[in-house]
């Protein structure tokens, strides 16, 4: 596949698409959470590296350097306070059992941190200056 192919290729593959068929496959949810818990692994940029990897693309490490310090500026003030709401929510529905509700919001709200994550790391490619072809 030539590069013009595998770009227009991965343009039609929204990396939000990608990351939702991805993380829906077996034990893939599990091993990504563990990594991110156990490690500090960036379970968006894990799945960004993969979006470019199947298109025989690969991140440019300068503009990567770049967009990692202002992507960590969000984990801290958004990311990490939405996954500790979470986990007290987890807790909370818990006890509350399962009619109360609470799974279903904290479900809403996993989702919707996952999805302003991968976009926040989507539009902090620039324009595509984060990819170099292979």
């Amino acid at each position: 596949m030539d590069n013009s192919t595998r770009l227009k290729a991965l343009q039609q593959d929204s990396l939000w698409a990608f990351a939702l068929r991805f993380y829906a496959l077996p034990d893939v949810e599990p091993a990504l959470l563990r990594l991110q818990d156990e490690e500090s692994v960036d379970v968006c940029e894990v799945l960004f590296h993969s979006w470019l990897f199947i298109y025989g693309l690969e991140a440019n490490p300068q503009a990567l350097a770049i967009e990692r310090r202002e992507r960590r500026r969000w984990q801290t003030d958004i990311t990490a306070v939405l996954r500790q709401l979470r986990q007290a929510l987890k807790q909370d529905a818990v006890r509350a059992g399962a009619d109360s509700g609470m799974a279903e919001l904290r479900n809403t709200i996993k989702k919707q941190s996952c999805w302003l994550s991968v976009k926040t790391f989507n539009a902090g490619r620039n324009g595509g200056n984060a990819m170099n072809r292979q």
